[in-house]
C-alpha cells in the first residue's frame, strides 16, 4: 500500500501530532492485513470508557484536543464508566468526554447509537468500535466496518480507513448454513442462537435460514451483541431479513452446502450452559446491553406492574438519554423508579466503577452481560425478560 499525498503529509508530521499518530496506526493496520488502499469513511463510534482508556488514555486524548484537531466526518461516543448527572467535572471520564466533544464528537454515550438515529447507509464504510456494533451494522444495515479498537478515533480525526475485511466484498460471501426449527420466544432466544451458531466455525459469513417472521430490532441487536461476544466475526446473513442475503439462491450461487440444524433443544443447551446460578437467586438483575430501547423499558414497566423489586435485590436497567426523555412523558420513568427499578443513562453494569463482590448473582436477558460479569468473578445466569422481573420481583422458581 502506497499511501496518497495527504496521508503522506500526515505520517511525516506536516500537520501536527494527532494526526502523525493517527496515519501511523492506520498505515500500519494497512499492513497487517495486507490492505491496498485507505478508502473515505462516512463516520466513526469512539470508546470512552475509563475501563478501556485508562489515566495515559485520557491524557492522550487531551493533548490531541490541545491542538485544535477536528473529527472530519460524524463521530458519536460509546458508554461511559459512570452517568454525566452528578459526575466530578474534573475526573478523568468526563476529562475525556470533554476532549473528543471539543474535537466535534457527539456525545450521545451509548452502545447503541442506532436508537438514536445513527444509522449508515447500504454499503456506506465506516469505522465503528464497540464489538456489538460491527455486526449490527455489516448484517442489517448493510454498511461496512471492521470490528474497531483505537483505530476508530484515528479514522474519526483523519476521514480514512484501511480496506480490508468487511469492506471487501469477496470478505462478505456465504458461509456455513444454518436451518432453524426453534422457536423464538423472546430477547433471550436471539442470545442463545447466535451462541448456537459461533459454537461452529465457518470459512465466510454464517447464513441462518428458517425465521418465518422479520426479528424485532431489539431481537436484531441482541442478537449481534451475542455474536460478537462469542465469536470475532463481524457480520452474518438471515435469509430474506438482511439486505445482502435475499435468498438462498442469491447467498449460494452454486447450490446451498449442506445446513446445521438449530432446534429447541440445541437452545436450551445454551441456556443450562449460562446458569451458574437460578434466577431465584438473583440479587443484581440487569436489563440493556446493548441499551434498552422505549419498547423494552414499556415491557418492562408493564411486567413489574404494581409490585416492587424485593427486598436485598436490585435491578438496572441501562438506556441512552434520548431514550430516557421519551420514556419520561409517557409516564414509563416514573413508573420503573417507583417500583425501585434503577435505569441508569450513559454506562452500564461491566464498564461501571460500581465494584460487585466475587460471587454476586447477576440474571439478565443478555448473553453478553452474563459472559462479561461472570469475567469478573460473579455468578450469572440468562433468562428471558419476564423471568428477569420476576427474579427482581422475587417471585422466581428455583431451577
Amino acid at each position: 500500500m502506497k499511501p496518497g499525498a495527504s496521508e503522506q503529509a500526515m505520517l511525516a508530521g506536516q500537520r501536527g501530532h494527532a494526526l502523525q499518530v493517527s496515519m501511523r496506526m492506520l498505515v500500519a493496520v494497512a499492513q497487517a492485513y495486507a490492505a491496498d488502499a485507505l478508502i473515505p469513511a462516512t463516520s466513526a463510534h469512539v470508546g470512552l470508557s475509563l475501563s478501556s482508556l485508562g489515566e495515559a488514555g485520557v491524557e492522550l486524548l487531551e493533548s490531541f484536543a490541545r491542538e485544535g484537531v477536528r473529527f472530519v466526518i460524524p463521530t458519536t461516543t460509546n458508554v461511559l464508566s459512570l452517568e454525566r448527572d452528578g459526575a466530578d467535572a474534573t475526573g478523568l471520564q468526563m476529562r475525556a468526554l470533554d476532549a473528543v466533544t471539543s474535537m466535534g464528537a457527539i456525545a450521545n454515550c451509548s452502545c447503541n447509537p442506532f436508537l438514536q438515529g445513527h444509522l449508515p447507509q447500504l454499503a456506506q464504510h465506516v469505522a465503528w468500535s464497540e464489538s456489538a456494533t460491527a455486526p449490527y451494522l455489516n448484517s442489517v444495515l448493510g454498511a461496512r466496518t471492521n470490528r474497531e479498537g483505537a483505530t476508530a478515533l484515528a479514522t474519526a480525526l483523519t476521514g480514512v480507513t484501511p480496506c480490508y475485511g468487511m469492506h471487501l466484498d469477496s470478505e462478505r460471501r456465504a458461509g456455513a448454513l444454518f436451518q432453524l426449527t426453534a422457536p423464538m420466544t423472546g430477547l433471550h432466544s436471539y442470545h442463545l442462537l447466535a451462541a448456537a451458531i459461533c459454537r461452529h466455525p465457518s470459512k465466510g459469513v454464517p447464513v441462518i435460514a428458517g425465521l418465518d417472521t422479520r426479528p424485532a430490532p431489539e431481537s436484531l441487536l441482541g442478537f449481534s451483541a451475542a455474536f460478537a461476544t462469542y465469536s470475532n466475526m463481524a457480520m452474518f446473513h438471515m435469509v430474506g431479513f438482511t439486505p445482502e442475503a435475499p435468498s438462498l439462491e442469491a447467498l449460494y450461487p452454486a447450490g446451498a452446502p449442506a445446513a446445521i440444524l438449530i432446534d429447541a433443544a440445541a437452545l436450551e443447551a445454551e441456556l443450562i450452559g449460562m446458569r451458574a446460578c437460578a434466577p431465584a437467586e438473583a440479587q443484581l438483575v440487569v436489563i440493556g446491553c446493548p441499551h434498552a430501547s422505549l419498547a423494552q423499558l414499556r415491557d418492562i414497566a408493564f411486567l413489574m406492574g404494581a409490585s416492587q423489586v424485593a427486598r436485598g435485590r436490585r435491578m438496572l436497567v441501562h438506556t441512552n438519554r434520548d431514550v430516557l426523555t421519551a420514556a419520561a412523558p409517557a409516564g414509563v420513568l416514573a413508573a420503573l423508579r417507583t417500583a425501585g427499578v434503577e435505569v441508569t443513562v450513559d454506562t452500564c453494569a461491566y464498564v461501571g466503577l460500581s465494584a460487585y463482590a466475587e460471587g454476586t448473582t447477576l440474571v439478565t436477558d443478555s448473553s453478553k452481560m452474563a459472559f462479561l460479569m461472570a469475567s469478573r468473578g460473579l455468578r450469572t445466569a440468562v433468562a428471558s425478560t419476564q423471568e428477569c422481573v420476576l427474579a427482581a420481583l422475587g417471585q422466581a422458581t428455583r431451577s
